[in-house]
């Protein structure tokens, strides 16, 4: 889609987004989102997609909400913030992601088949779904210190180094590694 705009900024007296509203904005580069978004697929595959905000009001990431935007390279989360949906960043261009204590939750495949190169889940994130950073080939380093996380959670990131298992968790989960 040639919508034009290269720069978008959602205010929060919007109240809904609806699903695809900004898919394929060919020309999107920078994004933040005041609203709440409450549909998913919502800014699907905006490949030239670099900056985004998530603004306050937003307390979850919907499912599929930014998968495809292969270059999306900088998230910033808001403080209210406690889950990431599934597929909700999978297959973009993040190298570094700085996941905040107000975090709860991150679902299945929420950074699958990105670019990151480092991953550190805080103690305040309760739970990981399955496949959450599967597929990282870039993935270095990995500090997990959720308390249930889901299987193959990290499958082949080929090129992980160094795994810290902080004190907490459990069990480790089929296809871990």
């Amino acid at each position: 889609v040639d919508t034009g705009f290269t720069t978008l900024v959602l205010p929060d007296n919007i109240t809904g987004i609806g699903e695809e509203s900004f898919s394929n904005c060919s020309k999107l580069q920078s994004l933040t989102v005041n609203a709440h978004m409450g549909s998913t697929k919502s800014f699907k595959s905006c490949t030239n997609l670099t900056t985004l905000v998530i603004g306050g009001g937003n307390t979850s990431i919907p499912a599929y909400v930014f998968e495809d935007c292969t270059s999306l390279n900088s998230v910033t989360f808001n403080e209210e913030l406690k889950e990431i949906g599934s597929y909700s960043f999978d297959n973009t261009g993040l190298t570094k992601i700085n996941i905040p204590s107000n975090i709860i939750s991150i679902n299945d495949y929420a950074f699958a088949n990105s670019k990151l190169e480092e991953v550190d889940i805080p103690v305040t994130v309760l739970t990981v779904g399955g496949n959450a950073f599967a597929h990282n080939e870039n993935l270095l380093k990995a500090t997990i210190r959720a308390q249930y996380n889901g299987n193959y959670l990290f499958s082949s990131c080929t090129k992980l180094k160094e795994v810290y298992l902080e004190e907490g968790i459990e069990k480790i989960q089929n296809g871990m590694f």
